[in-house]
């Protein structure tokens, strides 16, 4: 059985070198609607990926100002954690939240797909990240899709239950990413799974 995760970070950054603040990654079942989870969302040690060369935008770090003036509430979850147990934390998940997750013999995932908004964003700078401290990620090339591509052409229509997600909170991010493929995938009548 196929297992899907919608997964979505905040940076400091546009470029692939990018400091990593925060990921939010949750799984979901595309033909549900409006359901989500489990979920994991962690925060990741910024001056030490400083230290270690990654990127820091002056552009993106007055844009997070202007964001977090508007915020009621911080995007960011604590503790901060180290780089490489933050990435951990991340694959643990995938693989302890998937049915029947077989690698092929690569030590890649067969049955686990990741949803990001934009892999030339999202996936570009993690992966790029997962390098940089020598972790391996386990999910194949193949197996990575556009949340933004699926969508593309239709509107977002929030739950009934008036739940709001927090702009710019990759969980909450991840989250809306999900439920936006959940409502598309119905609307066009097609099996993710």
């Amino acid at each position: 059985m196929t297992s899907h995760f919608s997964l979505d970070i905040e940076t400091m950054d546009t470029r692939a070198t990018a400091v990593v603040i925060s990921i939010g990654i949750c799984k979901f079942d595309p033909e549900a609607q409006n359901a989500v989870g489990p979920i994991e969302h962690v925060s990741l040690e910024v001056g030490v990926q400083i230290a270690n060369g990654r990127t820091f935008s002056s552009d993106t770090f007055y844009w997070w100002v202007d964001q977090l003036v508007q915020m009621d509430v911080s995007p960011f979850p604590k503790p901060v954690e180290e780089v490489q147990h933050a990435l951990a934390r991340v694959i643990d998940f995938i693989y302890s939240n998937s049915e029947q997750l077989e690698d092929d013999n690569d030590g890649l995932y067969q049955d686990a797909y990741v949803w990001v908004r934009g892999p030339h964003f999202d996936w570009t700078i993690l992966d790029n990240l997962a390098k940089q401290v020598g972790v391996e990620w386990p999910i194949r090339y193949d197996k990575v899709r556009d949340q933004r591509t699926f969508c593309s052409g239709e509107k977002y229509d929030p739950p009934e239950n008036g739940e709001v997600f927090v702009k710019h909170d990759a969980l909450g991010d991840a989250i809306m990413q999900a439920m936006f493929i959940q409502q598309v995938a119905k609307k066009r009548s097609l099996e993710l799974s």
